[in-house]
């Protein structure tokens, strides 16, 4: 790498605070900035490198990198670039019915939140016909990809159903042009999660921005694309990173 730095490499994927009281979204966005750029062992990081798998949190690589010069590069795999184009694609895979319960539970979690009660907690995938966050051909993929062996039987996949009347506004995408480091962003062709058109625009807004596209869903990228994923994205930081 760089000579005579320090390097943070930050490595994330989604995360669900169905324990939390709070909204997952903007308090999540603020928990990883802060985690992301806590000082280093001297007090500051020279550089930081982000880098981010899936929805969310490759939505929150876009928007903190857009403000944080100290990142030295970034990659976002399958980013939530744009909620407004996911929440509109996401009720073309739900049954009315479902629809209509999903927002009826998030609209009670909402005006609970206001007063300080627990959330209301709804799977954050599920089957068309099943109230859930998700119900896209992909969303389901989700344990297939990120625990195969099944180690992690506390892992709970539900999220407080007030995310459904946020979702909408996070656009971090929008902000692509700001961000002045390097920036990979890995996108799905056949995604229904998070659709793969905000994450290509993103990448071609952002000034250093570069694309890489692949066959397949969301989680494809931990799937059969993993070593592709995994060696494009040597590559991009060994391009950007290594000195010499």
């Amino acid at each position: 790498m760089r000579r005579g730095g320090t390097f943070r490499v930050v490595a994330a994927s989604i995360g669900y605070e169905a324990r939390s009281a709070r909204p997952s979204w903007p308090n999540d966005h603020d928990d990883h900035r802060r985690a992301w750029l806590a000082p280093g062992p001297r007090g500051k990081w020279s550089a930081v490198v982000l880098a981010a798998a899936l929805a969310l949190a490759g939505g929150h690589v876009l928007s903190i990198a857009a403000d944080n010069p100290a990142v030295a590069a970034a990659i976002a795999q399958t980013p939530l670039a744009d909620g407004h184009a996911a929440a509109t694609n996401a009720p073309k895979h739900m049954t009315t019915s479902a629809l209509v319960r999903l927002m009826s539970r998030a609209a009670l979690d909402g005006l609970g939140g206001l007063v300080g009660r627990q959330p209301v907690l709804v799977p954050a995938a599920g089957n068309t016909g099943e109230v859930a966050i998700l119900t896209t051909p992909d969303a389901l993929d989700a344990t297939r990809a990120l625990d195969p062996n099944g180690q992690y039987s506390d892992w709970s996949q539900s999220l407080a159903a007030r995310w459904a009347l946020r979702a909408g506004t996070y656009r971090p995408g929008r902000r692509a042009q700001r961000i002045a480091c390097p920036l990979l962003v890995i996108v799905c062709d056949q995604d229904q999660s998070v659709t793969p058109e905000p994450g290509a625009q993103a990448a071609a807004t952002a000034p250093l921005g570069e694309l890489v596209r692949m066959p397949g869903g969301h989680y494809q990228p931990f799937l059969s694309g993993h070593r592709q994923t995994i060696e494009v994205e040597i590559e991009f930081l060994r391009r950007h990173l290594v000195k010499g």
